[in-house]
């Protein structure tokens, strides 16, 4: 047997589902003897294996999210079903992974025939955020421009993103051939050197072999400490706490979170959500709690029937220009427009505050690398002068 998807008409009315059948024919006369007009009628891709959520699917990447949501937001624009959407996914997807979510949402879909129930399952994978908003857009019959907002949300993560990679490269380079050098200066250069100020022999040959293998170790070792990193929840969570202890990087982090928020909220207002659900979506963006704890202080006084602009100035972490943006929002009715503006301004605020970060690294690297050189001269004009004393 096979599932077939199908777009049919009932009463004036657009009904999406689908069915088991043997064949097209076969699917079409069940439709048929249902009183349905069929308008679409296609065969899910066939899969050689099922697919579990435990054991295939993981949270999608941003290039995987940028991938499906344009390919979701394309074919939704085009007027195709929701099963079709996801199957045709399936048909064009770059990676497994975005195949197995696509699957498990076609069967999830084949159980309830619910968009929301499907795409709610599926949240931790498809992003809560974006989930939440789907779900509003689809209610308020808005999906389309909610769709082309999230692809372009998620584009402008990645532009950022690449832009960062690229403005630290230089830098890190930098570093990583400071860290190489003393490495080499310590295992071979000032060894080699002491050799010949102390009238030994020397074995270059030996004196190398002996560098490369302290020179393998220590890579190794710092090898082990990154992966101890990368793999300890704990240890990132202390050093990010570290970092933003310091005003520059909290200052911006907390302006890239205040854009995504509002970016967000301006979505949410725009499908029609009620404010205070669409603070409580929007808040899924935020991961730092100090922020967390004053939106939802803000959440629960407009829960109360407290003005908007008096909630959100009552939090004290936006700024008058926003609150005042707010409160003419507000009582012109474009609140939309000026949370997306506020949005926009905030996105502003982080990109001159990376911007001013960025060029205090490379003079940074500058003078660690002078200090490595001021080190390494010392170290020599200091045995240098030792021996020169040794035959006074």
């Amino acid at each position: 047997m096979t599932i077939f998807f199908y777009k049919c008409k009932i009463n004036n009315n657009i009904v999406e589902g689908s069915v088991s059948a043997k064949d097209m024919e076969q699917a079409t006369k069940q439709l048929e003897d249902k009183g349905l007009i069929v308008l679409e009628l296609k065969a899910q891709l066939a899969q050689e294996k099922t697919l579990t959520l435990n054991s295939n699917i993981k949270i999608l990447s941003l290039k995987e999210k940028k991938d499906f949501y344009n390919s979701f937001f394309r074919q939704y624009k085009a007027g195709i079903s929701f099963f079709e959407v996801f199957n045709n996914i399936i048909r064009t997807s770059s990676t497994e992974n975005i195949r197995s979510i696509c699957f498990s949402v076609i069967k999830k879909l084949q159980k309830d025939n619910s968009f929301e129930n499907a795409i709610n399952y599926h949240s931790k994978y498809l992003g809560k955020v974006e989930t939440a908003l789907l779900i509003a857009g689809e209610k308020s019959g808005k999906l389309e421009k909610i769709l082309e907002k999230i692809s372009q949300q998620i584009k402008e993560q990645e532009e950022l993103k690449a832009e960062l990679i690229s403005k630290m490269r230089y830098p890190m380079t930098v570093l990583g051939m400071c860290i190489f050098a003393s490495l080499v200066f310590a295992f071979f250069v000032f060894p080699a050197f002491n050799a010949t100020l102390d009238s030994k022999t020397i074995s270059y040959t030996q004196l190398l072999t002996s560098a490369l293998i302290k020179l393998l170790i220590s890579v190794l070792i710092l090898g082990c400490v990154v992966v101890k990193i990368k793999t300890n929840k704990e240890i990132q969570k202390n050093f990010v706490d570290w970092v933003l202890k310091l005003k520059i990087f909290s200052e911006t982090l907390a302006s890239y979170y205040y854009s995504t928020f509002f970016m967000v909220l301006s979505l949410a207002q725009d499908s029609g959500v009620p404010i205070a659900e669409a603070i409580n979506i929007s808040s899924k963006t935020i991961n730092l709690d100090s922020i967390k704890k004053r939106i939802l202080k803000m959440h629960r006084m407009i829960e109360q029937g407290c003005e908007i602009a008096t909630a959100f100035g009552s939090a004290g972490i936006f700024s008058d220009y926003a609150i005042s943006q707010i409160a003419t929002g507000e009582k012109s009715g474009e609140l939309s427009k000026v949370y997306d503006d506020i949005a926009q301004d905030y996105k502003n605020i982080c990109t001159n505050k990376i911007d001013a970060l960025l060029k205090k690294v490379e003079p940074t690297m500058l003078i660690v690398l002078g200090i490595a050189i001021l080190i390494i001269g010392v170290k020599f004009v200091t045995k240098y002068t030792d021996m020169l004393h040794s035959f006074l």
